[in-house]
């Protein structure tokens, strides 16, 4: 079992809920994934060193190639029975606040 949060890679993008609306407050999120699953911590490790790289991967540009080169630019958080619901509540936040930032 693995002690640390495992995640899976998504792809998400603003849509409207409905093609009849044209208002910001009818805007959901469309999400699609091919269920890839990451540690978290390798994740972050990996995005550190392509960080690193001349010339410099983005975090999701990396995280791409390890996505069978699929779009992505999220994580998902899975709960494992060992990890603690304070640090898997802090994941989940951690993935909302990243859907605010790349979706809008």
């Amino acid at each position: 079992l693995p002690d640390e949060v495992l995640g899976f890679y998504v792809y998400s993008k603003q849509i409207p809920l409905s093609e009849l609306s044209s208002s910001r407050k009818d805007m959901g999120y469309s999400t699609v994934t091919n269920f890839n699953i990451i540690h978290l911590s390798c994740h972050h490790k990996a995005a550190e060193a392509d960080a690193s790289l001349k010339p410099r991967k983005e975090e999701w540009e990396g995280a791409m190639l390890r996505n069978s080169s699929s779009l992505c630019n999220n994580i998902f958080p899975v709960r494992g029975i060992t990890v603690s619901e304070d640090v898997y509540s802090l994941q989940i936040d951690n993935y909302w606040v990243t859907l605010s930032d790349t979706c809008g």
